[in-house]
């Protein structure tokens, strides 16, 4: 069952996928789905929400990270990491944590 947008809170905590790789380069990452085989490019901002999707954090915390450390008022920080991370959800990249 693939998750959407509307079903994300920022009370949630994402992990990445076990059939996930990540290969940093600078500023920028590359996941790779050890599944399909399909590979993802990151930019800055999508790399540093990347590392942060280690189940420690909720999705609320991370946008406020993204506040500070980018300069974006919260409500285009909420609204462009949602986005993101249901992209990540519907790709299979990420689910929800356990903790």
């Amino acid at each position: 069952m693939q998750q959407s947008r509307q079903s994300l809170d920022l009370g949630d905590r994402l992990v990445h996928g076990e059939q996930t790789a990540a290969e940093n380069a600078g500023n920028e990452s590359f996941v790779l789905d050890l599944t399909t085989g399909n590979y993802y490019a990151l930019g800055e901002v999508e790399t540093y929400i990347w590392s942060r999707l280690s189940g420690e954090s909720a999705l609320a915390s991370i946008a406020d990270e993204v506040c500070g450390k980018f300069e974006v008022p919260s409500d285009v920080a909420t609204a462009d990491l949602l986005s993101f991370v249901a992209q990540l959800l519907e790709a299979n990249l990420v689910e929800r944590s356990g903790q």
